[in-house]
């Protein structure tokens, strides 16, 4: 009992010694958090899942996290937050936005136990604690509560920092208690931001996932691909040490969990706790997958069915993580022309006006993507000179654009470069009808189904996830969403089809074993990073 007073008293003598001169990603591991059973601990040491994320809010002030269930990473905001604003010599404003009252009253009680932790020497008492605000009596800064894209809450106020919880989640809720379909979320996040000044703020956001909807999904997605200001941070379930379970004498991996061993290194530790976890949700695989992920699409996955193997697009996503490119505006390349190489370009055009994305997708001979372009704001002249430099770089591309709209204007364009434009074999140009636009689409599905290729652009996989069949038959992407970067990448793999080099068979073979061995190295490489 001694020691055990002895050491308190140190820790607590430690925390107040830190007051002022710990960095918050330091001190707040001082801090105190409510364990199981309504006990209260010592942040220190933090989950060694946490420190990825930690990591992540002292190096960006923008940060855009998935998640699996229960890593931690609202608790690690709260108290990263906790320690910027009640050391602060000026009332800090923190909002915090969750998608329901028990969230928000957890996130109080977070702010709440931290405090009552405190030394006597630096607990200073509390101004106000209610379930909206919780107030510091020395400084004034602020907690602030509002239920995410609720009712015009947070707008027209200004922040020092903005936490979202479980945004995944906003847009359901909201729509649900107006009984309409909403952009609240989107509305909300971009009305705190535009209140936030403060060069030191951060703006963090951590979700599970629950599909490919919402602008959790937009933020993420983005933060993944490298586009806008957010750093985007992923945490498998398997990086968590504290999934796994016995194994049993007698356990045998089935063939699906072959596949997971090969695939992401998993232990029969892991599958064995896969195993539970599966049968405690009633078998419910995408259920499992999108709450407790492998790869970064997998949060994001659709409850029914799309016209593209899930399955396949979701190892394809991480492949596309480990891709070498270079980005220059709105041109990613992966690999530069080859002499005596054919190349082919697949052209998805727009009007330019900011709403759809005009794409080019180019690959060679052997159906690897080696470079995009993407713009929303380039009208279709533009576009046309675009596609026209991207094929005489490589090596006079043949470019298959669709007649419709703005690609009548463009395929003139083209033509009158000299550029090889597609036809048909009736000799007509590539015009999108329903029939012609299923023939292309099967093919495509065909190509993903048989790894024949893989798209390395993040954006592009989430919308081939996107795509369904509705009930008149038409292809095209879930809940009116985009499907630029898809139809392009389709394109031109139908471009390609009569005109490449290897066999089917060889292409089938070879693509296999390079993306064994890929996985094999970002399996190795993310395992070394995980412990560095």
């Amino acid at each position: 009992m001694v020691a055990a007073a002895e050491a308190a008293q140190q820790a607590a003598q430690q925390l107040v010694a830190a007051w002022r001169s710990e960095p918050p990603e330091l001190w707040m591991q001082r801090l105190t958090i409510e364990s199981t059973g309504n006990r209260t601990q010592a942040m220190c040491p933090l989950l060694f899942e946490q420190l990825k994320f930690v990591r992540a809010l002292r190096d960006h002030n923008r940060v855009v996290a998935v998640k699996p269930r229960q890593p931690g990473f609202t608790t690690a905001a709260t108290l990263f937050l906790f320690a910027k604003a009640y050391r602060a010599n000026h009332p800090r404003r923190v909002l915090q936005a969750a998608h329901d009252d028990r969230a928000l009253r957890k996130v109080r009680r977070m702010v709440e136990t931290a405090h009552e932790g405190l030394p006597d020497a630096i607990r200073f008492p509390l101004k106000t604690s209610n379930l909206d605000v919780t107030e510091f009596g020395h400084n004034r800064a602020q907690f602030l509560r509002i239920l995410g894209g609720d009712g015009g809450q947070g707008r027209g106020d200004t922040y020092n920092d903005f936490h979202a919880t479980e945004m995944a989640f906003w847009r359901a809720k909201v729509s649900s208690r107006h009984n309409s379909d909403t952009n609240a979320d989107s509305d909300l996040y971009a009305s705190v931001l535009a209140g936030i000044h403060d060069p030191t703020g951060h703006v963090i956001t951590e979700s599970t996932g629950d599909g490919p909807q919402g602008h959790f999904h937009v933020l993420f997605s983005d933060a993944m691909a490298g586009r806008g200001p957010n750093h985007g941070v992923f945490l498998p379930w398997n990086a968590v040490p504290r999934y796994v379970a016995p194994v049993p004498v007698d356990f045998e991996p089935t063939p699906d969990e072959e596949l997971l061993i090969k695939l992401h290194g998993l232990t029969p530790a892991q599958l064995v706790w896969r195993r539970d976890r599966l049968t405690l949700m009633g078998g419910d695989l995408v259920r499992f997958r999108r709450e407790y992920p492998l790869t970064p699409l997998e949060p994001f996955l659709f409850s029914g069915t799309g016209w593209f193997d899930q399955e396949r697009l979701s190892v394809m996503a991480t492949l596309a993580r480990v891709a070498n490119s270079t980005q220059d505006g709105h041109h990613t390349v992966w690999e530069e022309p080859q002499p005596g190489r054919s190349y082919f370009i697949g052209l998805d055009t727009a009007g330019g006006v900011r709403g759809d994305e005009a794409v080019a997708h180019v690959i060679g001979d052997d159906r690897k993507d080696v470079a995009m372009w993407a713009s929303n704001e380039t009208e279709p002249y533009a576009t046309a000179d675009v596609a026209i430099e991207l094929a005489r770089r490589y090596n006079h591309a043949l470019v298959l654009c669709g007649q419709n709209h703005c690609g009548r204007i463009v395929n003139e364009r083209l033509m009158a470069a000299g550029v090889r434009v597609f036809f048909t074999p009736e000799g007509k140009l590539w015009y999108a009808n329903r029939a012609r636009k299923l023939e292309l689409l099967t093919y495509a599905r065909h190509v993903v189904a048989e790894w024949i290729a893989a798209p390395l652009d993040h954006a592009t996989i989430v919308q081939l996830q996107s795509m369904v069949e509705d009930k008149y038959e038409r292809i095209l992407a879930r809940d009116d969403g985009h499907d630029d970067r898809a139809m392009a990448w389709c394109f031109a793999q139908w471009a390609a089809r009569l005109f490449t080099r290897p066999s089917e068979v060889d292409v089938l073979a070879t693509r296999h074993r390079e993306m064994e061995e890929s996985m094999a190295r970002f399996a190795r490489d993310f395992n070394l990073n995980l412990r560095g």
